[in-house]
């Protein structure tokens, strides 16, 4: 049945699929960057939660469950801001 509703509807697939790739539990990787699939930041650029709310991402960075390259992909966020 899932599959099924993945050909029909998308965003069917975003919810329930298991996620893409390393960065896929915190992430939907887009041509315009990275934007957050869960937490108080759901739908919001990693770029603009690394400019308006740094300390969120330093959080993240703290929990023992992240992988490395979402822990990378928030230092360059950081780094890119002189953080």
């Amino acid at each position: 049945v899932g599959s099924e509703m993945c050909i029909r509807d998308s965003a069917y697939c975003d919810e329930h699929s298991p996620y893409d790739g390393p960065l896929g539990q915190w992430f939907k990787v887009t041509d315009d960057g990275l934007i957050f699939r869960k937490g108080k930041h759901d739908g919001s650029f990693l770029g603009d939660v690394a400019r308006d709310d740094a300390s969120y991402l330093e959080w993240i960075l703290r929990l023992d469950d992240v992988r490395p390259q979402v822990s990378e992909a928030i230092r360059n966020a950081l780094d890119g801001l002189g953080r």
